[in-house]
């Protein structure tokens, strides 16, 4: 079992619904990988704060009693005539009924939203709101695209496409350090234009599990995490993710050609 196999049964893997082997494969893959690890935790959590805050709703004494009455009818028991003010109280029942889903709907959308999401997808979105906030380390600060390329050469990282040049588009590069999520080590560079900050992630195919879901447009896969907008795009046998909270319009124009 593979990263992307184990996202698809992480659900059924925390409720218990795999078959023996499948959980047998899950725990071994579990016990190798702390990206999934990670992600069953998630979901644990989940599913025990949504089993512990999940409101309880009485059943309406009216609804038993429509209940009964049904069954009278059914077996040709004679009922009594509906008492003034039935469809009223019939009305308040299925309000009151619709007021519980609703409140118990809301709760569960708000767990998911709120919910810790994909491991790369999340180191993302922190990384641009440290940029923006100033608060983002790096190891070195340069505008020379060859330099960062250098440092990155001397921390270990061989492939060729380690830091991009994206003057094209408007955006002239900060500086650059090694970045980690999990065991996996990337590369970090900052970028910035007129209108905002980009970061961007980089490193080699197959070393990280790619997000599910997204947009595809052509070659691109976007994702959203709040106001971050994030967009992996592969050259070669390298990822590069990039992310920002630069308009999403704007920003995929400069990073994919896409005009939305």
């Amino acid at each position: 079992m593979d990263c992307r196999a184990y996202q698809e049964c992480v659900a059924a893997h925390v409720d218990g619904a795999l078959d023996p082997q499948e959980r047998d494969e899950a725990e071994a893959h579990v016990r190798a990988c702390s990206a999934c690890a990670e992600l069953r935790a998630e979901q644990e959590e989940m599913k025990a704060t949504l089993r512990a805050s999940a409101a309880r709703y009485p059943l309406p004494p009216e609804v038993r009693t429509r209940a009964l009455r049904a069954l009278d009818v059914a077996a040709g028991v004679p009922v009594e005539p509906r008492r003034p003010g039935f469809l009223r109280q019939r009305r308040t029942t299925w309000l009151a009924l619709v007021g519980a889903a609703a409140a118990l709907f809301a709760l569960v959308i708000a767990r998911l939203v709120t919910a810790p999401g994909d491991p790369l997808l999340s180191a993302l979105a922190e990384d641009v709101r440290s940029a923006n906030a100033g608060r983002l380390h790096l190891e070195v600060r340069s505008r020379d695209v060859e330099e960062l390329r250098a440092y990155y050469r001397q921390a270990g990282f061989e492939f060729e496409h380690t830091v991009g040049d994206f003057r094209d588009a408007g955006w002239s590069v900060v500086g650059a350090t090694v970045g980690r999520i999990g065991k996996v080590r990337t590369t970090l560079t900052l970028y910035e234009s007129s209108t905002g900050k980009i970061i961007c992630r980089r490193f080699l195919v197959g070393t990280l599990p790619l997000p599910p879901g997204g947009e595809r447009f052509g070659d691109y896969a976007v994702y959203s995490v709040g106001d971050v907008t994030i967009v992996i795009h592969r050259i070669g046998d390298v990822l590069c993710v990039l992310a920002s909270t630069i308009p999403r319009a704007e920003f995929l124009r400069n990073v994919a050609g896409v005009d939305l």
